[in-house]
Order: C-alpha cells, then sequence, then structure tokens
C-alpha cells in the first residue's frame, strides 16, 4: 500500500532535502511550491498527510491550511520558521493537526 505526503514549500533545497528523507521512509511526495499549486493539487490528488510552509508565494500557507480542512479531514502539519506562539496558535486554529519550526533538530 503506498503512502503519500504533499509537501507544500517555496524553497527548493527545503523541499528537496525533506522529499528526500520522505521518500527514503517509503513515502510518495507530491511536490508544490505555492499556494495555488497546493489547492489545485489537494483537488486532483488524494494525500494522507499534508506538509504545509505558512510563507508561501501567492496564497499563504494559513489560507492552504484553511481552505483544505473545509473539505477535507486529511491531517496537515504547519512546518515553518515562524515560531511565535500567535503563529501557531493561528495555524492550530486554522485546521492544522500539528506544528512544527525549522530547522529540525536531529
Amino acid at each position: 500500500m503506498s503512502r503519500s505526503v504533499m509537501l507544500v514549500e517555496d524553497d527548493a533545497a527545503i523541499r528537496m532535502v525533506l522529499r528526500v528523507a520522505l521518500e527514503d521512509e517509503g513515502y510518495e511526495v507530491l511536490e508544490a511550491d505555492t499556494g495555488e499549486k497546493a489547492l489545485l493539487l489537494a483537488l486532483d490528488e488524494a494525500a494522507d498527510v499534508i506538509l504545509v510552509d505558512l510563507r508561501l508565494p501567492g496564497i499563504q500557507g494559513l489560507d492552504v491550511v484553511r481552505t483544505i480542512r473545509g473539505a477535507s479531514r486529511v491531517p496537515i502539519v504547519i512546518v515553518t520558521a515562524q515560531v511565535a506562539s500567535d503563529d501557531i496558535v493561528a495555524g492550530l486554529r486554522a485546521g492544522a493537526d500539528d506544528y512544527v519550526t525549522k530547522p529540525f533538530v536531529t
């Protein structure tokens, strides 16, 4: 059974690192570098989980989360460098299931 992740990230280097890590774990990765592309992809493909950056060109990440949440119960994780508690609260209120900050610590 194939598992898929939609990765919504405008930084190509971060997107590549995350894609490689997710593929190494057996996930099929669907990629979008703008909010608009993410919403179109969400309509066409059914991902098992969606990872969304907040700062995107065009439609911002919170609006992507709200729009997808309005149509789907797919788990959504915000992955962002924004660490202020107001940003975390806004992300969770928008419908995200979790909030992970960059840079990642291993």
